[in-house]
Protein backbone atom coordinates (compact mmCIF):
# COMPACT_ATOMS: atom_id res chain seq x y z
CA UNK A 1 0.00 0.00 0.00
CA UNK A 2 2.99 2.14 0.91
CA UNK A 3 4.23 1.75 -2.46
CA UNK A 4 1.17 2.47 -4.53
CA UNK A 5 1.21 5.84 -2.35
CA UNK A 6 4.35 6.42 -3.51
CA UNK A 7 3.63 5.65 -6.77
CA UNK A 8 0.83 8.05 -6.90
CA UNK A 9 2.78 11.21 -5.34
CA UNK A 10 5.17 10.93 -8.41
CA UNK A 11 2.67 10.83 -10.97
CA UNK A 12 1.17 14.00 -9.45
CA UNK A 13 4.75 15.39 -9.40
CA UNK A 14 5.21 14.50 -13.15
CA UNK A 15 1.50 15.73 -14.59
CA UNK A 16 2.74 19.35 -12.46
CA UNK A 17 6.12 19.61 -14.62
CA UNK A 18 4.53 18.20 -17.90
CA UNK A 19 1.76 20.86 -17.37
CA UNK A 20 4.67 23.75 -16.42
CA UNK A 21 6.21 22.73 -19.49
CA UNK A 22 4.03 22.88 -21.98
CA UNK A 23 2.28 26.35 -21.20
CA UNK A 24 0.85 27.63 -24.26
CA UNK A 25 -0.38 31.40 -24.95
CA UNK A 26 -3.76 31.67 -24.83
CA UNK A 27 -5.65 31.74 -27.79
CA UNK A 28 -8.44 33.91 -29.91
CA UNK A 29 -9.78 36.98 -29.03
CA UNK A 30 -9.74 40.23 -31.52
CA UNK A 31 -6.42 42.21 -32.38
CA UNK A 32 -6.18 45.34 -30.93
CA UNK A 33 -5.89 47.71 -33.82
CA UNK A 34 -7.24 50.63 -31.77
CA UNK A 35 -5.12 54.41 -32.25
CA UNK A 36 -4.25 55.70 -28.55
CA UNK A 37 -5.62 59.28 -28.39
CA UNK A 38 -5.46 62.16 -25.86
CA UNK A 39 -8.29 62.42 -23.38
CA UNK A 40 -7.21 65.38 -21.27
CA UNK A 41 -4.40 67.89 -21.09
CA UNK A 42 -4.20 69.43 -17.47
CA UNK A 43 -3.60 72.69 -17.51
CA UNK A 44 -5.44 73.51 -20.43
CA UNK A 45 -4.49 75.07 -23.97
CA UNK A 46 -3.59 79.10 -23.35
CA UNK A 47 -2.54 78.45 -20.03
CA UNK A 48 0.26 80.37 -18.42
CA UNK A 49 2.39 77.33 -17.81
CA UNK A 50 4.82 79.40 -15.09
CA UNK A 51 5.86 77.41 -12.41
CA UNK A 52 3.66 74.69 -13.28
CA UNK A 53 3.58 71.30 -14.21
CA UNK A 54 1.88 69.43 -17.20
CA UNK A 55 -0.40 66.44 -17.05
CA UNK A 56 -1.35 64.66 -20.34
CA UNK A 57 -3.84 61.80 -19.99
CA UNK A 58 -4.09 59.37 -22.83
CA UNK A 59 -6.84 56.53 -23.52
CA UNK A 60 -4.52 53.30 -23.26
CA UNK A 61 -1.51 52.69 -21.91
CA UNK A 62 1.52 54.06 -23.83
CA UNK A 63 4.95 52.69 -24.73
CA UNK A 64 7.23 54.97 -22.70
CA UNK A 65 10.07 54.78 -24.64
CA UNK A 66 8.16 55.97 -27.63
CA UNK A 67 8.41 59.48 -26.06
CA UNK A 68 11.79 60.03 -25.53
CA UNK A 69 12.15 59.61 -29.61
CA UNK A 70 13.43 63.42 -30.81
CA UNK A 71 10.83 64.90 -33.15
CA UNK A 72 9.35 61.07 -32.91
CA UNK A 73 8.08 61.75 -29.56
CA UNK A 74 7.05 65.19 -27.08
CA UNK A 75 8.94 67.94 -28.03
CA UNK A 76 8.90 71.58 -26.45
CA UNK A 77 10.15 74.95 -28.61
CA UNK A 78 11.76 76.78 -26.92
CA UNK A 79 13.21 74.06 -25.54
CA UNK A 80 13.22 73.08 -21.78
CA UNK A 81 16.05 71.02 -20.38
CA UNK A 82 15.47 70.73 -17.08
CA UNK A 83 12.10 68.59 -17.49
CA UNK A 84 11.25 65.02 -15.88
CA UNK A 85 8.64 62.15 -17.02
CA UNK A 86 6.54 60.98 -14.46
CA UNK A 87 4.05 58.07 -15.13
CA UNK A 88 0.81 56.83 -13.13
CA UNK A 89 -1.10 54.66 -15.04
CA UNK A 90 -2.17 56.35 -18.45
CA UNK A 91 -1.33 59.83 -17.08
CA UNK A 92 1.88 61.29 -17.97
CA UNK A 93 2.95 64.10 -15.74
CA UNK A 94 5.61 66.37 -17.32
CA UNK A 95 7.41 67.81 -14.39
CA UNK A 96 9.33 71.43 -15.41
CA UNK A 97 12.29 71.98 -13.10
CA UNK A 98 13.87 75.30 -15.05
CA UNK A 99 12.76 78.94 -15.01
CA UNK A 100 11.11 79.41 -17.96
CA UNK A 101 12.00 82.60 -20.47
CA UNK A 102 9.71 85.32 -19.65
CA UNK A 103 6.84 87.09 -22.27
CA UNK A 104 6.60 83.65 -24.47
CA UNK A 105 4.52 81.62 -26.20
CA UNK A 106 5.44 77.64 -25.41
CA UNK A 107 4.66 74.61 -28.05
CA UNK A 108 4.37 71.47 -26.50
CA UNK A 109 4.50 69.16 -29.50
CA UNK A 110 3.16 65.29 -29.34
CA UNK A 111 4.08 63.41 -32.54
CA UNK A 112 1.81 61.12 -33.85
CA UNK A 113 4.30 58.25 -33.99
CA UNK A 114 4.19 57.89 -30.13
CA UNK A 115 2.62 54.74 -30.04
CA UNK A 116 0.60 51.82 -27.29
CA UNK A 117 1.53 48.58 -26.25
CA UNK A 118 0.27 47.17 -29.01
CA UNK A 119 2.33 49.42 -31.55
CA UNK A 120 -1.28 51.50 -32.76
CA UNK A 121 0.08 55.03 -33.21
CA UNK A 122 -1.14 58.19 -31.91
CA UNK A 123 -4.35 59.06 -33.99
CA UNK A 124 -2.57 62.66 -35.15
CA UNK A 125 -0.11 65.10 -33.79
CA UNK A 126 -1.12 67.28 -31.29
CA UNK A 127 0.66 70.70 -30.97
CA UNK A 128 -0.90 72.50 -27.78
CA UNK A 129 0.25 76.18 -27.57
CA UNK A 130 1.02 77.55 -23.35
CA UNK A 131 2.60 80.83 -22.59
CA UNK A 132 4.28 83.03 -19.97
CA UNK A 133 3.52 85.87 -19.15
CA UNK A 134 1.54 87.42 -21.83
CA UNK A 135 -0.13 84.88 -24.99
CA UNK A 136 1.29 86.58 -28.35
CA UNK A 137 -1.13 85.94 -30.77
CA UNK A 138 0.02 86.88 -34.40
CA UNK A 139 -0.64 84.56 -37.64
CA UNK A 140 0.28 83.99 -40.59
CA UNK A 141 -2.18 83.17 -43.25
CA UNK A 142 -2.71 83.02 -47.02
CA UNK A 143 -3.81 81.30 -50.04
CA UNK A 144 -2.18 78.05 -51.37
CA UNK A 145 -1.35 77.57 -54.93
CA UNK A 146 -0.76 74.64 -57.32
CA UNK A 147 1.51 73.92 -60.22
CA UNK A 148 -0.24 71.42 -60.89
CA UNK A 149 -4.35 70.99 -60.90
CA UNK A 150 -4.12 67.28 -59.96
CA UNK A 151 -2.38 68.66 -56.62
CA UNK A 152 -4.96 70.39 -55.58
CA UNK A 153 -6.75 68.58 -52.08
CA UNK A 154 -3.83 67.03 -51.73
CA UNK A 155 -2.69 66.43 -47.63
CA UNK A 156 0.24 69.01 -47.86
CA UNK A 157 2.86 68.55 -44.90
CA UNK A 158 3.50 72.01 -43.53
CA UNK A 159 6.12 73.11 -40.90
CA UNK A 160 7.07 76.21 -39.20
CA UNK A 161 10.53 76.91 -38.32
CA UNK A 162 12.43 79.53 -36.10
CA UNK A 163 14.50 81.94 -38.20
CA UNK A 164 17.74 79.66 -37.22
CA UNK A 165 15.80 76.60 -38.84
CA UNK A 166 14.82 74.98 -35.58
CA UNK A 167 11.51 72.76 -35.74
CA UNK A 168 8.98 74.44 -33.86
CA UNK A 169 5.90 72.46 -35.32
CA UNK A 170 4.44 70.38 -38.15
CA UNK A 171 0.81 70.12 -39.39
CA UNK A 172 -1.10 68.75 -42.37
CA UNK A 173 -3.34 71.48 -43.92
CA UNK A 174 -5.12 71.20 -47.38
CA UNK A 175 -7.32 72.74 -50.13
CA UNK A 176 -7.32 76.90 -50.87
CA UNK A 177 -6.80 78.86 -48.00
CA UNK A 178 -4.67 77.97 -44.79
CA UNK A 179 -3.94 80.14 -41.40
CA UNK A 180 -1.26 79.93 -38.05
CA UNK A 181 -2.15 81.43 -34.93
CA UNK A 182 -1.07 82.50 -31.65
CA UNK A 183 2.92 83.34 -32.96
CA UNK A 184 5.29 85.68 -31.43
CA UNK A 185 6.53 88.76 -33.13
CA UNK A 186 9.61 87.71 -34.53
CA UNK A 187 10.83 86.02 -37.83
CA UNK A 188 10.05 82.46 -39.18
CA UNK A 189 10.73 80.18 -41.65
CA UNK A 190 8.10 77.96 -43.36
CA UNK A 191 8.56 74.72 -45.80
CA UNK A 192 5.71 73.04 -47.21
CA UNK A 193 6.13 70.03 -49.66
CA UNK A 194 3.39 67.27 -50.68
CA UNK A 195 4.34 63.61 -50.47
CA UNK A 196 3.62 62.26 -53.73
CA UNK A 197 4.94 58.93 -53.03
CA UNK A 198 4.36 59.12 -49.54
CA UNK A 199 7.59 57.74 -47.80
CA UNK A 200 7.20 60.98 -45.25
CA UNK A 201 10.24 62.91 -46.67
CA UNK A 202 10.26 65.95 -49.47
CA UNK A 203 12.04 64.27 -52.55
CA UNK A 204 13.66 66.99 -55.03
CA UNK A 205 11.50 67.01 -58.45
CA UNK A 206 8.75 64.65 -57.29
CA UNK A 207 7.06 66.51 -54.67
CA UNK A 208 6.33 70.22 -55.20
CA UNK A 209 7.54 72.25 -52.58
CA UNK A 210 7.71 75.76 -51.05
CA UNK A 211 9.86 77.64 -48.65
CA UNK A 212 9.61 81.04 -47.36
CA UNK A 213 11.13 83.58 -44.38
CA UNK A 214 8.64 85.81 -43.05
CA UNK A 215 8.20 88.19 -39.82
CA UNK A 216 4.99 87.87 -37.78
CA UNK A 217 3.17 90.74 -36.92
CA UNK A 218 -0.79 91.06 -36.22
CA UNK A 219 -1.42 89.44 -39.50
CA UNK A 220 1.15 88.25 -42.51
CA UNK A 221 -0.23 87.06 -45.77
CA UNK A 222 2.16 84.54 -47.03
CA UNK A 223 1.03 82.65 -50.69
CA UNK A 224 2.09 78.87 -50.76
CA UNK A 225 3.30 78.44 -54.54
CA UNK A 226 3.84 74.63 -54.26
CA UNK A 227 5.71 74.13 -57.17
CA UNK A 228 8.22 71.41 -58.70
CA UNK A 229 11.69 71.79 -58.96
CA UNK A 230 12.71 71.81 -62.93
CA UNK A 231 15.98 72.85 -64.52
CA UNK A 232 15.63 71.18 -67.67
CA UNK A 233 14.09 73.22 -71.19
CA UNK A 234 11.30 72.56 -72.55
CA UNK A 235 11.01 70.13 -75.22
CA UNK A 236 8.50 68.58 -77.84
CA UNK A 237 6.06 65.50 -77.06
CA UNK A 238 4.15 65.44 -80.39
CA UNK A 239 3.04 66.98 -82.81
CA UNK A 240 -0.38 66.61 -85.05
CA UNK A 241 -1.93 68.25 -87.93
CA UNK A 242 -5.54 68.67 -87.53
CA UNK A 243 -6.38 70.39 -91.10
CA UNK A 244 -4.26 71.61 -93.66
CA UNK A 245 -4.03 75.05 -92.04
CA UNK A 246 -3.51 74.11 -88.55
CA UNK A 247 -1.25 72.03 -86.02
CA UNK A 248 -0.56 71.47 -82.72
CA UNK A 249 2.69 71.69 -81.04
CA UNK A 250 2.53 69.77 -77.51
CA UNK A 251 5.42 70.38 -75.26
CA UNK A 252 6.18 68.27 -72.02
CA UNK A 253 5.29 71.04 -70.28
CA UNK A 254 3.28 74.52 -69.32
CA UNK A 255 4.90 76.91 -72.13
CA UNK A 256 5.42 80.84 -71.13
CA UNK A 257 6.86 82.25 -74.46
CA UNK A 258 8.37 81.28 -77.80
CA UNK A 259 10.94 83.78 -79.61
CA UNK A 260 10.07 82.77 -83.17
CA UNK A 261 8.05 80.15 -85.19
CA UNK A 262 9.68 79.31 -88.64
CA UNK A 263 7.61 76.27 -90.60
CA UNK A 264 9.70 75.16 -94.34
CA UNK A 265 9.05 72.60 -96.51
CA UNK A 266 11.63 69.88 -95.65
CA UNK A 267 13.35 70.19 -99.23
CA UNK A 268 15.93 71.65 -101.21
CA UNK A 269 13.37 74.86 -101.74
CA UNK A 270 12.84 75.57 -98.41
CA UNK A 271 9.57 77.06 -98.97
CA UNK A 272 8.71 78.84 -96.28
CA UNK A 273 4.91 78.45 -94.95
CA UNK A 274 2.97 81.50 -94.07
CA UNK A 275 1.93 81.78 -90.30
CA UNK A 276 -1.34 83.72 -89.84
CA UNK A 277 -1.67 83.35 -86.05
CA UNK A 278 -0.67 81.16 -83.31
CA UNK A 279 -1.33 81.10 -79.51
CA UNK A 280 0.38 79.23 -76.33
CA UNK A 281 -2.31 77.48 -74.02
CA UNK A 282 -0.41 75.58 -71.21
CA UNK A 283 1.45 72.68 -72.62
CA UNK A 284 0.06 73.47 -76.65
CA UNK A 285 1.20 76.04 -79.20
CA UNK A 286 -1.71 75.80 -81.44
CA UNK A 287 -0.61 77.44 -85.14
CA UNK A 288 -2.65 78.38 -88.16
CA UNK A 289 -0.94 78.99 -91.47
CA UNK A 290 -1.82 79.15 -94.48
CA UNK A 291 -3.17 76.21 -96.69
CA UNK A 292 -0.22 73.27 -96.45
CA UNK A 293 0.51 70.80 -99.41
CA UNK A 294 0.52 67.30 -98.96
CA UNK A 295 4.48 67.87 -98.55
CA UNK A 296 6.99 67.31 -95.62
CA UNK A 297 7.74 70.24 -93.67
CA UNK A 298 9.95 71.44 -90.94
CA UNK A 299 9.10 73.57 -87.60
CA UNK A 300 11.99 75.20 -85.87
CA UNK A 301 10.94 76.95 -82.73
CA UNK A 302 13.53 79.66 -80.76
CA UNK A 303 14.03 81.08 -77.44
CA UNK A 304 11.12 78.55 -75.72
CA UNK A 305 10.93 79.43 -71.97
CA UNK A 306 9.03 77.65 -69.53
CA UNK A 307 8.09 79.34 -66.29
CA UNK A 308 10.75 78.04 -64.30
CA UNK A 309 12.90 79.89 -66.78
CA UNK A 310 14.52 77.47 -68.53
CA UNK A 311 14.93 78.23 -72.14
CA UNK A 312 15.53 75.96 -75.59
CA UNK A 313 17.67 77.25 -77.87
CA UNK A 314 16.15 75.86 -80.85
CA UNK A 315 13.90 72.69 -81.15
CA UNK A 316 13.24 71.62 -84.39
CA UNK A 317 10.58 68.51 -85.50
CA UNK A 318 9.85 67.74 -89.12
CA UNK A 319 6.44 66.94 -89.60
CA UNK A 320 3.78 65.73 -92.96
CA UNK A 321 1.23 68.21 -94.31
CA UNK A 322 -2.48 67.09 -95.25
CA UNK A 323 -4.41 68.78 -97.78
CA UNK A 324 -8.14 67.98 -95.88
CA UNK A 325 -9.67 71.81 -94.71
CA UNK A 326 -11.77 72.50 -91.86
CA UNK A 327 -14.89 72.37 -92.80
CA UNK A 328 -16.99 72.17 -89.15
CA UNK A 329 -18.35 75.75 -87.87
CA UNK A 330 -17.20 77.09 -84.52
CA UNK A 331 -19.45 76.63 -81.65
CA UNK A 332 -20.57 78.48 -78.10
CA UNK A 333 -19.52 75.75 -75.65
CA UNK A 334 -19.33 78.06 -72.32
CA UNK A 335 -20.47 81.55 -71.06
CA UNK A 336 -19.82 83.24 -67.73
CA UNK A 337 -22.20 84.37 -66.51
CA UNK A 338 -24.53 81.54 -67.66
CA UNK A 339 -27.84 81.97 -69.56
CA UNK A 340 -30.48 84.10 -67.86
CA UNK A 341 -28.89 84.78 -64.63
CA UNK A 342 -28.74 87.61 -62.62
CA UNK A 343 -24.96 89.96 -62.39
CA UNK A 344 -24.34 92.18 -59.29
CA UNK A 345 -22.04 95.05 -61.16
CA UNK A 346 -23.26 98.09 -63.46
CA UNK A 347 -20.54 97.25 -65.93
CA UNK A 348 -20.07 93.49 -66.35
CA UNK A 349 -17.82 91.53 -68.24
CA UNK A 350 -19.17 89.06 -70.02
CA UNK A 351 -17.12 85.91 -71.34
CA UNK A 352 -17.50 83.80 -74.45
CA UNK A 353 -15.52 80.48 -74.75
CA UNK A 354 -15.22 78.91 -78.26
CA UNK A 355 -14.56 75.30 -79.27
CA UNK A 356 -11.67 76.30 -81.53
CA UNK A 357 -9.23 79.64 -82.71
CA UNK A 358 -11.03 82.38 -82.92
CA UNK A 359 -9.71 85.91 -84.01
CA UNK A 360 -11.96 89.09 -82.13
CA UNK A 361 -12.31 90.65 -86.10
CA UNK A 362 -14.17 87.60 -87.39
CA UNK A 363 -16.56 87.82 -84.57
CA UNK A 364 -19.73 89.73 -85.24
CA UNK A 365 -22.02 90.33 -81.90
CA UNK A 366 -24.30 93.28 -80.14
CA UNK A 367 -26.06 93.58 -76.99
CA UNK A 368 -29.37 95.50 -76.71
CA UNK A 369 -31.83 96.44 -73.97
CA UNK A 370 -34.44 94.00 -74.42
CA UNK A 371 -37.15 96.51 -72.87
CA UNK A 372 -36.23 100.37 -74.87
CA UNK A 373 -34.34 97.85 -77.77
CA UNK A 374 -31.50 100.70 -77.16
CA UNK A 375 -27.65 99.02 -78.74
CA UNK A 376 -24.82 99.08 -76.08
CA UNK A 377 -21.48 100.14 -76.27
CA UNK A 378 -18.95 97.43 -76.13
CA UNK A 379 -15.52 96.88 -75.05
CA UNK A 380 -14.37 93.55 -76.57
CA UNK A 381 -10.97 91.79 -75.76
CA UNK A 382 -9.58 88.63 -76.82
CA UNK A 383 -8.62 86.81 -73.81
CA UNK A 384 -6.89 83.72 -75.71
CA UNK A 385 -7.56 82.27 -79.11
CA UNK A 386 -10.99 80.64 -77.74
CA UNK A 387 -11.78 83.10 -75.73
CA UNK A 388 -13.38 86.73 -75.33
CA UNK A 389 -14.04 89.21 -72.98
CA UNK A 390 -16.96 91.74 -73.94
CA UNK A 391 -18.18 94.54 -71.81
CA UNK A 392 -19.95 97.79 -71.77
CA UNK A 393 -18.97 100.94 -72.62
CA UNK A 394 -21.27 102.60 -70.10
CA UNK A 395 -23.11 101.23 -66.98
CA UNK A 396 -26.38 99.49 -67.58
CA UNK A 397 -29.51 100.29 -66.20
CA UNK A 398 -30.72 98.04 -62.99
CA UNK A 399 -32.88 95.80 -63.12
CA UNK A 400 -33.68 96.01 -67.05
CA UNK A 401 -32.53 92.99 -68.87
CA UNK A 402 -30.17 92.43 -71.54
CA UNK A 403 -29.24 90.42 -74.67
CA UNK A 404 -25.95 89.88 -76.23
CA UNK A 405 -26.19 88.39 -79.44
CA UNK A 406 -23.31 86.43 -81.18
CA UNK A 407 -24.17 86.40 -85.00
CA UNK A 408 -24.17 83.76 -87.12
CA UNK A 409 -21.82 85.24 -89.69
CA UNK A 410 -19.31 84.78 -87.00
CA UNK A 411 -16.72 82.39 -88.59
CA UNK A 412 -13.28 80.50 -87.31
CA UNK A 413 -10.14 80.88 -89.72
CA UNK A 414 -10.75 79.08 -92.39
CA UNK A 415 -14.16 80.85 -92.53
CA UNK A 416 -16.33 78.72 -91.34
CA UNK A 417 -19.65 80.05 -89.73
CA UNK A 418 -21.55 79.84 -86.65
CA UNK A 419 -24.42 77.73 -86.65
CA UNK A 420 -27.53 79.58 -85.71
CA UNK A 421 -27.41 83.04 -83.55
CA UNK A 422 -26.71 82.75 -80.28
CA UNK A 423 -28.35 84.78 -77.74
CA UNK A 424 -26.72 85.15 -73.84
CA UNK A 425 -29.28 87.04 -71.31
CA UNK A 426 -28.89 88.35 -68.53
CA UNK A 427 -30.01 90.66 -65.58
CA UNK A 428 -28.13 93.36 -63.67
CA UNK A 429 -29.28 93.72 -60.25
CA UNK A 430 -27.06 96.00 -58.15
CA UNK A 431 -27.35 98.65 -55.14
CA UNK A 432 -27.19 102.14 -56.48
CA UNK A 433 -24.83 104.61 -54.65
Amino acid sequence: MKRVFNLLILLIIISLFAGCGNRKSPTGGKVDTENPVIVTVIPEEYSDISGKNIEITFSKPIDRSSIYEGERGINFFPMISEKKFRWSDNTLTIEINEELEPERNYYLILSDQIRDLRNNNLDKSYNFVYHTGQLQNNRVYGNIRYEREDDRGLPINFTLLSADSLRIFSKVISGEHYSIENLEDRDYLIRAFIDKNRNKRYDIGIDPYYETTFHAGKNNEVTLSLEYFDDTPPDIRSLRVQYNNLLSVIFDKPVRDIGWIDITSNDSLQTELELVAYDIIGDELEIVTAPMDSLEYRISLSSVSDYKDNIADIIEKEFEGITRADSTGPEIVRTIPRNGAIVEEPSPALYITFNKFMIVDNIDLHMIDTISGEMIELDIELEDSRQIKVKPKKNLTNRTPYQLRILESSKDMSGNNLAEVYSLQFLPIYTDF
